[in-house]
């Protein structure tokens, strides 16, 4: 568990701070999964452009719109073959981490919104909902986690 959720003594009690722990773990694997996916999107743009140039340039220009010899060539090398695999296996893994991170998106809002809720049964003397503000405050300002609103 985080050490800013575990100083929360008189704050929260355990099944409060559990489910914080529980927010944050689903936001950092969102966050990930994000981070993963837009750099093998980058990865598959970058490399598919790269490979149409190359192949424009090298291949479409020199033999002036044969196009039987181009697709031969783009066929029959064991080079060109290799990087539209490449590019290829680049375009799975990226669309993979993209249902990875839309799961964890949603899982991860589920959460947020969930402790939103139940925020009444959560804190419920006058008291300790005084001592939410200063939870939420936290786990704004420490982690980037609102739970003041149930909105993204």
């Amino acid at each position: 568990m985080e050490k800013q959720i575990e100083q929360l003594n008189d704050s929260t009690d355990l099944a409060t701070k559990q489910m914080l722990q529980s927010v944050l773990n689903k936001k950092r694997k969102y966050e990930r999964y994000k981070k993963n996916c837009f750099r093998c999107q980058m990865f598959t743009l970058t490399g598919g452009m790269a490979f149409f140039l190359y192949f424009y340039q090298f291949i479409v220009v020199p033999n002036d719109s044969n196009i039987g010899y181009m697709l031969g060539e783009l066929v029959g090398s064991a080079f060109h073959f290799f990087i539209i695999l490449t590019i290829g296996a680049g375009y799975a893994t990226a669309h993979y981490y993209k249902k990875k991170e839309e799961k964890y998106e949603k899982e991860y809002h589920g959460l947020r919104t969930e402790i939103i809720r139940k925020s009444s049964e959560l804190w419920p003397q006058p008291y300790h909902w005084k001592k939410r503000g200063e939870v939420y405050d936290m786990m704004k300002k420490d982690f980037d986690i609102n739970l003041y609103f149930e909105s993204k």
